[in-house]
């Protein structure tokens, strides 16, 4: 999946100061078109799922001691943190979103619960 990475411009950045692992996307590194001719949607779902379960070992990782106080009884989650600084309306590319669409409801149907907060910044106006 190492070259599917090169398209994709999220990935695990650290923990909150309380234990979440923090996934940041510099969305506007996205090239949806390349992305679609390159691989096709088994590909990226099956990279997706991975690196899913990524994010999963760092919330295990977060859970146990010395992350994890005896006192906490909440499952930590995951922290997503989405940076849409600069991007176009050139990555809005139809079929691209329907993949992703695709994709993500996959991930939210094997993985339900996963997120503990999702955060949007710098969202150009057209999103708002």
């Amino acid at each position: 999946f190492r070259r599917i990475k090169e398209y994709w411009p999220i990935e695990f950045f650290g923990f909150t100061k309380n234990g979440n692992a923090i996934l940041f996307g510099q969305l506007k590194d996205i090239k949806p078109k390349e992305f679609m001719e390159e691989f096709d949607t088994n590909e990226i779902k099956r990279f997706y799922v991975d690196f899913v379960q990524e994010g999963i070992q760092l919330q295990k990782l977060s859970n146990t001691p010395p992350l994890r106080r005896p006192e906490e009884n909440k499952w930590k989650r995951q922290v997503e943190i989405y940076d849409m600084n600069g991007i176009s309306m050139k990555q809005l590319h139809i079929k691209g979103l329907l993949v992703l669409k695709e994709v993500l409801g996959s991930g939210q149907f094997l993985f339900p619960e996963n997120v503990e907060k999702t955060y949007v910044i710098t969202a150009p106006w057209y999103f708002s």
